[in-house]
């Protein structure tokens, strides 16, 4: 019976010391160490389902090479997945290859997500295009991001065809980029319709929906629009929000309505720092100012500059001072 009662207590202590020994290893190996050997035997078993065209493992694993910045190992997978015809992993792919300064490689990665509809991959092609004003590529990507409703797109292809003189397409484009609600087609369509057809309540309400979505310009527009109906006060508070948001055009109308209150002073704050950095209606601003504190020659300089570049304000100044100077002689 002795015998029986020491071979259990001895198993029970085998047992004992087995678990107090498991319980010591496992303390004294690193979690961080467990976690490797984790993350290998999953990144393993997606390495696997990637290969056999399972592009979610293939875009696991591109996020999680992209978050310890290791944009090399990314690459294969990124590339697997857009081989796959999956728009995001050649999207992906694109970025990958901007991080490298691989320039062409990217190109061709945004084009291949683009042709399978990916809309960022669309709208970035495009707009590395209108960086290099090559509308002719630009224009394509444009109107095809826009045909799938990607409002960004509607307005580069607005815009270029405004730039190119295609007044039609101009309202085409800027018209489905307003009514896919993008501010920033709104206001260039508020814009172009005070130009072409000179309808100030069909502008205002372009304007006005870009300037309470936050777009600045768009107030600018809306204190156009009270400038011409004569309400210099309502126009001012537009041009003074737009200023605030730090919209030049609005600062440099809000310098032409001081000008009108003959507040020169403070005109020449708003208006002296945009024409030095060469906005020629500023410029023009500033020939007014200097006219009035007197000084001929620099009022005649800015007027100058100002004609040249076409703003025909300071070419009618220049016109009559050229007629009173021939009645003079």
């Amino acid at each position: 019976m002795s015998y029986i009662l020491i071979a259990v207590v001895k198993k029970i202590l085998i047992t004992f010391l087995f678990f107090i020994g498991s319980f010591v290893l496992l303390y004294l190996i690193k979690p961080s160490f467990l976690n490797q050997l984790a993350l290998k035997a999953m990144n393993a078993v997606m390495e696997r389902n990637c290969n056999k065209g399972n592009t979610k493992s293939c875009m696991s694993l591109v996020e999680q090479f992209v978050l310890f910045e290791k944009f090399e190992k990314a690459i294969p997978f990124a590339t697997q997945a857009c081989e796959l015809k999956y728009p995001k992993g050649c999207f992906k792919l694109g970025i990958l290859y901007q991080h490298l300064k691989m320039q062409d490689q990217a190109h061709d990665s945004y084009s291949k997500a683009c042709a399978l509809n990916h809309l960022p991959a669309c709208h970035d092609m495009a707009m590395r295009y209108m960086e290099n004003k090559d509308f002719d590529r630009a224009i394509p990507v444009f109107e095809r991001g826009c045909a799938l409703d990607e409002p960004f797109s509607c307005f580069g292809a607005g815009y270029i065809a405004k730039e190119r003189g295609n007044i039609s397409g101009a309202f085409f484009y800027l018209r489905k980029g307003c009514d896919l609600k993008n501010p920033k087609s709104c206001n260039a369509l508020g814009a172009l319709i005070l130009e072409i057809d000179q309808d100030m309540e069909e502008a205002e309400k372009h304007f006005r929906f870009a300037c309470e979505s936050d777009f600045a310009l768009g107030c600018t527009g809306l204190g156009e629009i009270e400038n011409r109906k004569g309400n210099t006060e309502i126009a001012k508070k537009h041009f003074e929000y737009a200023c605030s948001k730090d919209e030049q055009v609005g600062c440099i109308q809000l310098g032409f309505i001081e000008i009108s209150r003959n507040d020169f002073s403070q005109a020449r704050k708003l208006l002296d720092p945009n024409c030095k950095n060469e906005d020629m209606n500023a410029c023009y601003g500033m020939g007014l100012v200097h006219a009035h504190e007197g000084n001929d020659k620099m009022a005649l300089s800015e007027f100058t500059k100002a004609c040249l570049h076409k703003v025909p304000q300071a070419c009618m100044i220049l016109k009559e001072a050229s007629k009173t100077a021939e009645k003079n002689q």
